[in-house]
């Protein structure tokens, strides 16, 4: 045995533990350091007008933090206290970045990919990709200012041009100045160990947790779609899913998300021929539970959209599909449909308004209804317009003038995990027409990839499906009116009769006065797939199919909505001191309860008021004590036997 010398075996130890451990951030090289001169055109020459200085006022007040989150998203950055080396996925959509490998500068305000060869940016960059823009072309001539304006406009700054100028205002609170706010993710997490203190009441605070996550271990069973049966192959829809399978997200979610496309690419040339021409635009919200990939799956729409439909200004009107960031309201909404071109020999002379066809990602529905329910609000209304595909969508006022948005194309994506539609929806918003107007999409859930990388099983390859997009969008270029063939009329019609129509008379909830709406618009898709100027039977035989399994997405979804909020606290009551008297043996008292349903954010008006109901319509009543008591008893309830 060769002898070890002990001071190149300590050598070699220190050397194997550095490398096995999680290696240091590595430091860029001096000749790549980022400095505004290099991330910023020189602006020096530009007389900048109010309206500027304000424009770059806000800009300057946008950390990179909320721009990554807002504009790239991938993960959410976790600073935890450090201002440097803030670890983040790569904001370049065309790198993964599965295990991260770039990091933020809070100090600087830049970030910089160690895997991408050093490249790095700031805030603009990241927008830049976001908006579709060319990187680093972005920084050249109008572009540049253009960029910004978005920038700001999806952070709630609104401009609009006037005679002699431009005015500006938001219509959110202004961004925290710098430095920013640390982003901890703080996570609610049962403790692992409890102490067993008494409270006043004689119960321990260990139970005031005990159901914090019940709502867990509620099972929904969602249904599947047979599509490699159902669609042709060689068409666009059948290769984007064939692509998209390959993941591990349900692949319902990319059976909606390829239909939105094939709308999108048409716009409002093609429609269906009815009394009122039917549109191929869709809103569609995925519901499923955390990490089952209801946003990652929304990553390849818009890959396709990009490659296959790029949105393009050219001064007198747009072309493609503009990709349209969180909008916070209603005027900034149509202000994003809203493009007024000009005389090309002039430059100044109106040629109106002209069409803009968009997709607009509210990412979560619960975002969505907390900025459309506040007061004033016009997100709601703007939304329902936009998805009727008006004609004129306007909004404004006497100080900001009005926006107008001339024939404007919108499809809508969000999602939601059906128990958290609990707090978020009542049959107020069903009756009012807004969610009979979305289509509710679940689907099956795969099993989860543990670890990706070089390990992945997982390929997508799009370029198939980009190249039928393709062909798709120049088919759609022409105006057409697509009717039906004879034999698909007649069995439409045949069931419609039959089946839509009896289920809409029979329908107590109004989730489901528009389906033969959404019946309408799958055929027209269905047919925009094969590139046929008529409706054929076997579309029809598949959007019969698929009528089954709309009616059971709603059905998750109905279960959820509460008749009236007083009805979702007391049922949330009513269950929790059931579970409570099964772990204990005793009532729950009015703390055990708020502690409970803390995460509904019911006020204690309500819960007080909900118990004074239930105990009056003998659905619970007062647990009496038993054996010898010390103080004042508490009060506690238990649910009324049925027997």
């Amino acid at each position: 045995m060769r002898e070890v010398d002990p001071d190149e075996f300590k050598k070699r130890l220190a050397e194997k533990i550095a490398a096995s451990s999680a290696p240091p951030i590595p430091t860029p090289p001096p000749a790549q350091e980022w400095s505004d001169e290099v991330l910023l055109p020189d602006l020096t020459d530009t007389k900048l007008t109010d309206a500027d200085k304000q424009l770059d006022e806000f800009i300057a007040r946008i950390d990179i933090i909320d721009a990554y989150i807002k504009w790239c998203g991938k993960m959410t950055p976790i600073p935890g206290g450090k201002r440097e080396g803030i670890k983040i996925s790569c904001p370049k959509p065309d790198h993964r970045d599965e295990h991260p490998s770039a990091w933020i500068n809070l100090d600087k305000q830049i970030w910089t990919c160690g895997t991408c060869g050093f490249e790095g940016g700031d805030i603009h960059d990241i927008a830049a990709y976001s908006f579709g823009y060319p990187v680093p072309g972005y920084k050249e001539g109008e572009l540049f200012h253009k960029l910004r304006e978005q920038m700001a406009e999806s952070f709630g700054f609104h401009i609009k041009k006037v005679a002699g100028g431009k005015i500006t205002w938001t219509d959110q609170p202004p961004i925290s100045p710098q430095p920013p706010q640390l982003h901890i993710v703080k996570e609610e997490t049962k403790p692992e160990s409890t102490p067993e203190v008494v409270d006043e009441d004689g119960g321990t605070v260990s139970e005031m947790w005990a159901g914090d996550d019940d709502d867990d271990d509620e099972l929904v069973i969602y249904p599947s779609i047979d599509w490699k049966r159902m669609i042709p192959e060689d068409t666009f829809l059948y290769e984007y899913l064939k692509a998209c399978s390959n993941d591990d997200a349900p692949e319902e979610y990319h059976f909606w998300h390829g239909l939105m496309a094939l709308g999108l690419v048409c716009g409002r040339k093609v429609t269906l021929d009815d009394t009122q021409p039917v549109f191929g635009n869709l809103m569609v919200c995925i519901l499923g539970a955390t990490g089952t990939g209801k946003s990652r799956s929304r990553r390849h729409l818009n890959q396709v959209l990009r490659e296959s439909a790029p949105y393009h200004e050219d001064g007198t009107r747009t072309t493609g599909v503009k990709i349209i960031p969180v909008p916070s309201s209603g005027e900034y909404l149509v202000n994003q449909f809203a493009y007024e071109g000009k005389d090309p020999s002039s430059g100044k002379t109106s040629l109106g308004f002209q069409p803009v066809t968009g997709i607009v990602d509210f990412d979560e529905m619960s975002a969505l209804l907390a900025r459309a329910n506040r007061q004033g609000s016009t997100l709601k209304t703007t939304i329902m317009a936009l998805a009727d595909a008006n004609h004129e969508v306007k909004i404004g006022g006497l100080q900001r003038g009005d926006f107008i948005a001339s024939q404007p194309f919108c499809s809508i994506t969000a999602s939601t995990q059906p128990k958290a539609v609990r707090n978020m929806l009542n049959r107020h918003d069903t009756s009012s027409g807004f969610l009979n107007r979305w289509i509710f999409a679940g689907g099956q859930q795969k099993q989860i990839e543990v670890i990706g990388g070089t390990r992945s099983g997982i390929s997508i390859d799009l370029s198939r499906a980009i190249e039928e997009l393709k062909h798709v969008r120049g088919w759609g270029a022409m105006e057409r009116s697509v009717r039906m063939d004879d034999d698909a009329y007649d069995a439409y019609v045949k069931f419609f009769r039959a089946v839509v129509e009896p289920a809409k008379t029979k329908d107590q909830t109004d989730l489901i006065k528009r389906i033969d709406l959404i019946t309408k618009k799958l055929m027209l898709l269905l047919t925009i797939n094969l590139r046929r100027e008529s409706v054929p039977l076997s579309v029809v035989e598949v959007v019969i199919e698929l009528f089954d399994y709309v009616l059971e997405c709603y059905g998750i979804l109905n279960s959820n909505i509460g008749v009236t909020l007083m009805q979702d606290v007391m049922t949330e009551i009513q269950r929790h001191i059931i579970r409570h008297q099964q772990r204990t043996k005793r009532g729950a008292s009015a703390r055990d309860i708020a502690k409970y349903t803390k995460r509904r954010n019911y006020s204690l008006e309500q819960i007080k008021k909900a118990l004074d109901v239930m105990t009056a319509l003998d659905i619970i009543e007062l647990d009496k004590p038993t054996g010898p008591t010390v103080g004042r008893p508490s009060v506690r309830y238990r649910v009324v036997s049925g027997e």
